[in-house]
C-alpha cells in the first residue's frame, strides 16, 4: 500500500439561531428602547432529526443556539417559564403560538431574528344595569341586565364580543396593554330603555379606555339604562264644551306644550296639524 489516498476529512457548514424574548410594553410587536428582555425563559429547539435541545434566556432576554448544522428547525418558548399575565405580541413566523419555524442554509446561516414579544395583560369589565331612578349610580336594589352583547374593539381594530351573565356582569380578560372601545349592542337590550350612564360620560352606548401599567384592570366600564315611557297627546277645539273630543271637533295645531322633567328642567314640543303632540323616551 504505497499510495494511501483515502485520508479524507469532511466538514459540515454550521450556523446559529437566536435571539431575544422581550417585554413588549406597548404591544406593538417591536422592541422599543425602553422595553427590556425577559430573563430566565426556557427556549426549546427541535433539531432536523426531531431531537430537542434547550437553552435559557440571559438576564437581558437574549438566547443563542450555536454550531447548528444546516436544516429546518422549530423554536418554542416554554410558556411555563414566562412571568404570569403576559400575552404574545410577536414571533417571527407570525403564528402567535409561542413557536416559530426557520431554516438555516448557505443563504441564511445565522438566523438571529427568532424573537418573541410578550405584553403585560389586563382586563376590562364589568356591569350593565337597570338604573331605575336614573341617577347613574347602581343602587343595591338595581339589578344587572343579563344577555346583553358587549363588543370590544382591540388596539388593532378587530372586534371581540362577550355577553353579560345573570347578574349583568361581563369581563374581557387577558388583554394586552393598549387603547380599547367598549360598545353595548343595543339590539340586545330590552325595549324602552334610555341610557343614564357610561364610564366616559358620553351617553352613546360606547366608552373608550386605556389599560396600562398604571391601570391594568379597568372594571369600571359600566352602562346604566332606565326604563322609559311617553306622554301625550291632543289639544282640541271642544265646540260643545263637554270635555270629550267628539267626531266633529278638530285638533288645534301649532300649540306649544311644555313638559317639566323630574329634575325640574323643561322641554317643549308643538302640536301637529291634527293637534297631537308626543314626548317619547321619558324616564
Amino acid at each position: 500500500n504505497v499510495d494511501d489516498l483515502d485520508q479524507d476529512f469532511g466538514y459540515m457548514p454550521q450556523g446559529s439561531i437566536g435571539d431575544t424574548v422581550w417585554l413588549d410594553l406597548d404591544g406593538d410587536g417591536i422592541q422599543g428602547p425602553g422595553e427590556s428582555g425577559i430573563g430566565g425563559v426556557v427556549i426549546e429547539l427541535e433539531m432536523p432529526d426531531g431531537t430537542v435541545i434547550t437553552t435559557t434566556t440571559s438576564p437581558t432576554g437574549t438566547y443563542l443556539f450555536p454550531d447548528l448544522p444546516f436544516g429546518n428547525y422549530t423554536v418554542t418558548v416554554d410558556t411555563t417559564t414566562l412571568p404570569p399575565d403576559l400575552a404574545q405580541t410577536f414571533d417571527n413566523d407570525g403564528g402567535f403560538d409561542n413557536m416559530s419555524n426557520t431554516t438555516i442554509d448557505f443563504d441564511n446561516p445565522d438566523d438571529l431574528d427568532q424573537d418573541f414579544g410578550y405584553s403585560p395583560v389586563g382586563s376590562i369589565g364589568d356591569t350593565v344595569w337597570l338604573d331605575l331612578d336614573g341617577d347613574g349610580v347602581q343602587d343595591p336594589s338595581e339589578s344587572g341586565i343579563p344577555g346583553i352583547v358587549i363588543e370590544l374593539e382591540l388596539p388593532d381594530g378587530s372586534i371581540i364580543t362577550t355577553t353579560t351573565d345573570s347578574s349583568g356582569m361581563y369581563l374581557f380578560p387577558d388583554l394586552p396593554y393598549g387603547s380599547y372601545t367598549v360598545t353595548v349592542d343595543t339590539d340586545t337590550l330590552p325595549a324602552d330603555l334610555a341610557q343614564t350612564f357610561d364610564a366616559d360620560g358620553i351617553l352613546n352606548n360606547s366608552s373608550s379606555t386605556t389599560i396600562d401599567a398604571d391601570n391594568p384592570d379597568d372594571l369600571d366600564q359600566d352602562f346604566g339604562y332606565q326604563p322609559v315611557g311617553s306622554i301625550g297627546d291632543t289639544v282640541w277645539f271642544d265646540s260643545d264644551g263637554d270635555g270629550v273630543q267628539g267626531p266633529g271637533e278638530s285638533g288645534i295645531p301649532g300649540i306649544v306644550i311644555e313638559l317639566e322633567m323630574p329634575d325640574g328642567s323643561v322641554i317643549t314640543t308643538t302640536t301637529d296639524s291634527s293637534g297631537m303632540y308626543l314626548f317619547p323616551d321619558l324616564p
